[in-house]
């Protein structure tokens, strides 16, 4: 019986060896086909490009590569707007560490002209920030620390509205106070005003919604207003400010009105003042102001009063697309009773509109702004500042009427 076990015991061992080896050939095929498919689409450099280029949809495509071995981007809009970190060849795979990191992406179709890129550094608006990329539509907002009649205040006003998003990164700077970086494109006017902005006041950033651009006219909002009852739409109080520049020989009131005139009283007031633009310009010193004033009887609107030395900002709601603001700086006046004004009249709506002038009137002359609203807007602000009045003529003006006190 022995020598039967023998041939069993044989073909058992064989029957194990092949068995084994039959085995570990499927492993080790499965294993070669599984290096097959790491072969797949990915994103590849249809042409050379230089160090520093920005990624458009027609710089690369989809060919079947095999594994670089580094994260790669999954979709085409992770790479549209970003730079390459290197010059990069021709059929190149697009990894992760060859480009600038997506949340730092810029547009593709660069600076447009006639405008600017703005950078800003933002505070209170990380989450805000984080969910920013380039082409979003944001407004900008300032916060300004102060002592109102001895209180501390914090006044927040909008500065910008509808900007768009050009570059954003989401890293904090520790040499920035926790302050993201975020950079939009603006009118070369409006980007003094964030850079002024920028380097004395705390920015926030607010995002819009793609479709809503619309430009509404905003005012100011004050921590110790917040509990006060709403300010009417239309206002013409004059709001002081800190005087700049102290007053010197006789102190000068000035009388600010708002007036609707026709094309003839105009020509009586100011000959040959534009009225299709924006304009600043002093009246004749041949006749008092006053006097003409009081000769054409104009149609007036608002009116309010201020003393040299005192700043202030008159504004008006023509519309709820249109509104006017304008700062008046009284400076140094002489004994003679020469006066310095610098007046920055402001129109905001479709377009932004503005001015910095300063203008030097003598006893008998004023300053008159042209160019405020065109017709149909006439029309709107006469009847909030004065319901059921009659058209005046249709042009609106600004007089800044210095008068001497006796």
């Amino acid at each position: 019986m022995k020598k039967n076990v023998v041939p069993l015991v044989v073909i058992a061992l064989v029957v194990a060896v092949l068995s084994t080896g039959i085995f570990y050939g499927l492993i080790v095929s499965r294993m070669d086909g599984s290096s097959t498919s790491a072969t797949s689409l990915r994103f590849v450099s249809v042409k050379g490009l230089e160090k520093g280029q920005v990624l458009r949809a027609s710089d690369f495509q989809l060919v079947a590569s095999a594994d670089p071995g580094v994260p790669v981007p999954a979709r085409a809009e992770d790479l549209v707007g970003r730079r390459t970190l290197d010059k990069m060849e021709a059929g190149q795979i697009l990894t992760e560490g060859l480009l600038s990191p997506l949340s730092e992406r810029g547009l593709t179709t660069g600076i447009p002209a006639g405008m600017r890129a703005v950078t800003l550094h933002i505070s209170d608006s990380s989450s805000v920030i984080q969910l920013l990329n380039s082409g979003d539509r944001v407004d900008i907002q300032a916060l300004i620390s102060r002592q109102k009649n001895g209180e501390p205040d914090v006044e927040l006003k909008t500065l910008l509205q509808n900007a768009t998003v050009y570059n954003v990164s989401s890293d904090a700077n520790p040499q920035l106070q926790g302050r993201m970086v975020l950079t939009v494109l603006s009118s070369p006017q409006d980007a003094e005003r964030l850079s002024v902005a920028d380097a004395g006041a705390r920015l926030r950033v607010v995002l819009r919604n793609q479709k809503d651009q619309q430009i509404i006219p905003l005012g100011s909002a004050s921590l110790l207003n917040l509990g006060a009852a709403p300010k009417p739409l239309v206002t013409s109080n004059f709001v002081p400010g800190s005087p700049q520049v102290r007053a010197t020989g006789q102190p000068v009131e000035m009388e600010v009105s708002l007036i609707e005139v026709s094309p003839a009283q105009m020509a009586m007031l100011a000959p040959g003042m534009r009225t299709d633009t924006l304009s600043i310009s002093s009246s004749s010193a041949q006749q008092s102001l006053m006097a003409k004033l009081d000769e054409i009887q104009p149609a007036v609107l608002a009116r309010s009063r201020m003393v040299a030395g005192k700043p202030g900002a008159f504004s008006w709601k023509a519309s709820d697309q249109v509104s006017i603001q304008v700062y008046i700086e009284p400076q140094e006046n002489s004994a003679d009773g020469t006066s310095q004004l610098r007046i920055q009249p402001e129109i905001s709506g479709s377009t932004f509109r503005r001015l910095d002038s300063s203008i030097q009137m003598r006893r008998n002359q004023g300053a008159i702004v042209s160019g405020l609203l065109s017709a149909d807007q006439v029309g709107q602000l006469r009847e909030k500042l004065t319901p059921g009045a009659r058209p005046g003529g249709g042009e609106v003006l600004l007089i800044i009427n210095p008068v001497q006190k006796k």
